[in-house]
């Protein structure tokens, strides 16, 4: 925790001197009368913008609600899925292993179980980002070599989080974009849909997962 709180503060005073750096540039460049190496005073930020600026940044890294919402994932559960390819669709069970990590900044799951009658390993990274006031998610598994990016919101409560995502399917030859819901269905089963989203906007499911918590 002391690591993490140091990074944090690391981060800020680098934002902080960053802002120094630019308001010195600044005032080259709008007063070349100044002797090289003298800028005016004024141009460099306060203690006092520097010190907000440094607590702005410690409140956009520290977890808040949203963080806790996510955190409802960490445990130990199995899962039950369907696979609506075309054509065919193809079920799948295993388990699922979730972890809080960085500080319950993010929650780390990792999936196993059997997918086409192979064993199957997927991990996905999922988080809120203060910034940009949104949910993010990140997807990889022992299938290929690609990164899968989502982002999106969630409703009021954190019972359901929507993200969207694109990516290149090797099947199709082009890039597709992908429609994901995590539901709640209470605080120890929760559901995972997932749509192919075409050129004019209508979904095709594709996914349907619901994983129940495991009794100790």
């Amino acid at each position: 925790m002391h690591q993490l709180r140091c990074s944090s503060c690391l981060l800020a005073v680098s934002v902080a001197f960053g802002l120094v750096a630019v308001a010195g540039v600044a005032g080259a460049q709008e007063h070349p009368e100044h002797p090289k190496g003298q800028e005016h005073p004024a141009e460099h930020p306060t203690q006092a913008e520097m010190q907000a600026a440094m607590e702005q940044m410690m409140a956009l890294g520290a977890p808040g609600e949203h963080h806790r919402h996510l955190a409802r994932m960490v445990g130990e559960w199995t899962y039950e899925g369907k696979f609506l390819l075309p054509g065919a669709e193809q079920t799948s069970t295993g388990t699922m292993s979730a972890e809080a990590i960085l500080g319950g900044r993010f929650v780390r799951a990792t999936w196993r179980g059997e997918f086409l009658g192979q064993p199957f390993e997927g991990i996905g990274i999922d988080g809120y980002d203060n910034i940009q006031k949104k949910h993010v998610s990140v997807w990889m598994d022992g299938m290929g070599t690609s990164l899968y990016l989502y982002s999106g919101h969630c409703d009021g409560g954190g019972k359901e989080t929507t993200m969207t995502g694109t990516y290149f399917d090797a099947m199709e030859g082009r890039e597709v974009q992908d429609l994901g819901k995590m539901i709640w269905l209470d605080d120890n089963a929760f559901k995972l849909e997932s749509y192919r989203v075409a050129p004019d906007g209508s979904r095709r499911k594709t996914m349907e997962i619901v994983a129940r918590r495991r009794r100790s």
